[in-house]
């Protein structure tokens, strides 16, 4: 009979250009990565299949837990990409209790879509959450690249394979 195993990411941590911003945020949301899909049919086929097309565009949101000016600062311009870092501790448990810890890293190149929005309520503390487009994302567990996304430069890799290099071949760029 097989021992039932858990893996949770209960925490993280948001660095701004490097900067740590701990406590600072309450919540962020990495993107999705979606793929645009083209429809073939022809003369012969029984049906319709997609095929993947590309990657469709990718945003990232912040609630920041209050009015930071550091973070606002940094990410006010929407003409300037900024770095962006979440970095997470993988736990892995048992019944016998936690095995092992393991750092998972996401990192991210975005330009700012919405900021400083908030509401005021009496008695209430005031969030201000953020929009990011996102053209970069790079995750890397335990020391592996898992994903690798740069839509400017035609790349993407999984487990450090490169799903696009002839792709790139191909097209001359």
């Amino acid at each position: 009979m097989s021992q039932i195993k858990v893996r949770q990411i209960v925490n993280a941590n948001v660095y701004l250009e490097g900067m740590d911003m701990l406590g600072q945020a309450e919540e962020v949301k990495i993107p999705e990565i979606s793929v645009i899909e083209s429809e073939y049919k022809g003369l012969g086929m029984v049906g319709k299949i997609k095929l993947p097309a590309g990657i469709d565009a990718m945003e990232a949101e912040i609630k920041w837990k209050s009015y930071f000016e550091e973070a606002m600062r940094r990410v006010a311009n929407p003409f300037a990409a900024v770095q962006v870092q979440i970095r997470s501790n993988v736990e892995d448990w048992d019944s016998t209790g936690r095995q092992r810890e393991r750092p998972l890293v996401t990192y991210l190149t975005v330009l700012t879509k919405k900021v400083m929005g908030s509401t005021f309520k009496q008695q209430e503390r005031t969030d201000f959450p953020s929009s990011y487009n996102v053209h970069y994302i790079r995750q890397v567990f335990d020391g592996n690249e898992e994903l690798e996304v740069d839509v400017f430069n035609n790349i993407f890799k999984i487990n450090g394979q490169d799903a696009l290099a002839q792709y790139r071949l191909n097209i001359g760029g």
